[in-house]
């Protein structure tokens, strides 16, 4: 079962410190190839010259679509699958189980990548928000729990990842957000 989550692409604040989170973290092996570097600026309201300085880290030009270096082929060698493309990622597997995933890794030695899921078993994705999060295990009754620290609090990472499905959520459908844009700056 998924924890309760509700996205919500209306809240400015959380999609900026959720992108933040998607660039800092899954940009480097998730693409979100059909959106591009300019909308996400725009419907965000980030200045085109902070969004190029702190978060395009490959030399991308604004108008391009947010593809990613790592090709199938290595990603295939190094991890054992291509990973998806996250741009409707929160429409095919919804944004309370993208919320529940990042939430429940646990370590697994017997894994390739030493890492396991509650909700996504055998999962070959690494667990990469482990310096964030702290380890975690999985108990005998089947439940996980803390093992180490990370750099935030249970609260802050848990809020973290609540920005950061609330930008997929977005990413999924950024029409929904330029039309509540538009509508509530007119009636202002």
């Amino acid at each position: 079962e998924c924890d309760d989550f509700s996205a919500n692409t209306y809240d400015l604040a959380s999609l900026q410190s959720g992108l933040t989170t998607y660039m800092n973290n899954c940009y480097g092996c998730h693409s979100l190839k059909y959106s591009r570097y300019n909308r996400i600026a725009k419907d965000l309201k980030i200045p085109h010259e902070i969004y190029q300085e702190n978060l395009i880290f490959d030399g991308s030009k604004p108008g391009e679509l947010m593809k990613i270096s790592l090709n199938e082929k290595d990603a295939i060698e190094w991890i054992g699958a291509k990973p998806p493309d996250l741009t409707l990622e929160a429409r095919i597997r919804k944004p309370e189980w993208i919320y529940t995933y990042l939430r429940t890794f646990y370590e697994d030695p017997e894994q390739l990548t030493g890492t396991n899921n509650l909700v996504y078993p055998g999962t070959s994705m690494p667990n990469i928000l482990v310096g964030l999060q702290g380890s975690q295990v999985l108990d005998s009754d089947g439940t996980i729990k803390a093992n180490s620290d990370g750099s935030l609090s249970k609260v802050e990472f848990d809020d973290s990842m609540k920005d950061l499905i609330n930008f997929l959520a977005y990413a999924s459908e950024p029409a929904r957000i330029t039309s509540c844009l538009l509508y509530t700056s007119d009636a202002a």
